[in-house]
């Protein structure tokens, strides 16, 4: 932290007004200040050879910077000197993995009884150069073992089976939960399995309660919303079969069902029916027990031509439109002190608030970890059906790092890590730096991560991260204890 309080020039700041107010966002020190209207107009102009070209209406603005920087080291114009995973080379890597692994992710089967038209898996989609539809059974056993030998200081990891629609291999999947009983039973594994929904029976069911299961059921609102995109190969809709299951599912265990089971929820173009989808996730029934576990994901757009098969590129521009819903939703909830109301609504504009509630007020160092980015093969590990390594499975056939085989390619992880740096270099500068997720798999290839892509990918967040700003600003005004709410929140 050398130096931070010890620059002036430049101030590392972030202004944005809001109903008549005006704010800085001192980076340095995490804190958002209000200010007068002459303060903001000049805050990120100021530095010591400026002043004397001031009009006398600024003279005064210019006094209080200049006496809040000496008195409490606001608007620093420190910058980090590296956004870093802070791993050095192939022992740092090799010694991170020493402290155990966290979870693994099977992808036991490519196929699907599906054709959801957004979906890499889908047959539109799928790599053509990937030979193995279905995991073999030497290939699980080698995974597992690997994971396994590796996990022994974790203290409850996750065994996940992927796909595809891994009920298609169910065979499978209870040939590797008998194989991991049988040889690792010493240690308590938790198995989740992340599905369609549209494939349980009594007999499946019967397993996964048996055998404690965390179930992730794939569900994008209402039947209007879901059948868009989410349909059997015959072209109709699964709306319909997925909540037959899941009030199957509430009616032959409820404490399973509300415990175990969670929805999986991908925003989709056009955007027209947001409400719609926030409305069905309150008030449905058979979801009332598990609304508090409705998560949503964006539908990937890069690597697939969905957007311009329904001709869907004018739609993507009212994707803001959804988080100013969001923000709406999310005031009205933390305003009544009432967070069950809330579903999908706990993503980027949610945490941000949350970590706006919660943030310490400390300075920035000279090396920052990019918030949202995990370590190499530590937190998560993907191995597809051909045994491939990979961060996690929603890289897709970015970022290969092993093979059950052959073990991790150190190198090659040391090279990510590197560009991963590298395209990460201007964020130093970014007043969104502490706000930004900039994981592996938000990022995509990072080999094309430059230029026009990064581009978008930054306009977009910063903005939504604004916007949270905002919002924040806007629940204080009205009721400065009202983020309280959040103080026993505790976010999985």
């Amino acid at each position: 932290m050398t130096g931070n309080v010890t620059v002036k020039n430049h101030p590392f700041v972030k202004k944005f007004s809001d109903g008549g107010f005006f704010y800085v966002y001192d980076v340095n020190t995490n804190q958002i200040i209000e200010v007068e209207k002459p303060v903001y107009d000049i805050i990120d102009e100021y530095d010591d050879d400026n002043h004397h070209r001031l009009d006398d209406k600024y003279r005064e603005a210019y006094n209080q910077i200049e006496k809040v920087w000496k008195d409490h080291g606001l608007f620093s114009g420190f910058r980090p000197q590296k956004v870093t995973l802070g791993v050095k080379g192939t022992d740092g890597v090799k010694a991170l993995h020493k402290k155990g692994f966290r979870q693994l992710v099977i992808e036991i089967s490519k196929k699907c009884n599906l054709n959801c038209r957004y979906c890499f898996t889908s047959g539109k989609y799928s790599n053509p150069g990937t030979s193995g539809m279905h995991m073999s059974s030497e290939n699980c056993k080698k995974a597992i073992d690997f994971f396994c030998e590796r996990a022994v200081t974790s203290e409850q990891p996750f065994i996940t089976l992927y796909g595809g629609e891994p009920l298609i291999r169910f065979d499978l999947i209870k040939e590797a939960v008998e194989y991991v009983k049988k040889k690792y039973g010493r240690k308590k594994y938790s198995f989740n399995l992340t599905t369609n929904g549209t494939l349980f029976n009594k007999e499946n069911l019967d397993f996964f309660i048996r055998n404690d299961f965390y179930l992730m059921v794939s569900l994008d609102g209402p039947e209007i919303i879901n059948d868009r995109y989410r349909l059997y190969k015959n072209g109709k809709g699964t709306f319909k079969r997925i909540m037959r299951n899941l009030e199957f599912i509430k009616r032959y265990n409820s404490d399973y069902y509300s415990n175990r089971v969670s929805i999986s929820s991908v925003i989709s173009p056009p955007y027209d029916h947001i409400d719609d989808i926030l409305d069905f996730f309150s008030t449905d029934d058979t979801l009332k027990e598990i609304k508090g576990k409705i998560r949503s994901s964006v539908v990937e757009t890069r690597g697939i031509s969905f957007i311009e098969d329904f001709a869907l590129e004018d739609s993507l521009k009212d994707f803001p439109n959804v988080f100013d819903t969001f923000n709406e939703r999310l005031k009205k909830s933390i305003i009544c002190g009432d967070l069950d109301f809330l579903t999908i609504e706990k993503k980027k504009v949610y945490m941000t608030l949350y970590n706006l509630a919660r943030r310490p007020l400390k300075r920035l160092y000279e090396y920052v970890h990019p918030l949202g980015a995990c370590h190499i093969g530590l937190r998560r590990l993907f191995v597809d059906t051909d045994g491939n390594f990979y961060i996690c499975e929603r890289v897709h056939n970015n970022y290969r790092i092993g093979c059950i085989d052959k073990g991790f390619d150190y190198e090659r992880i040391v090279y990510y890590y590197r560009k991963f740096e590298d395209v990460l270099d201007d964020c130093r500068n970014c007043w969104a730096i502490s706000h930004c997720e900039r994981c592996w798999a938000t990022i995509g290839d990072i080999e094309e991560f430059s230029g026009k892509v990064k581009e978008e990918f930054c306009s977009v967040n910063k903005k939504i991260i604004e916007k949270a700003f905002k919002l924040y600003t806007q629940l204080l005004s009205e009721d400065p204890d009202c983020l309280k709410v959040f103080k026993d929140v505790v976010i999985g």
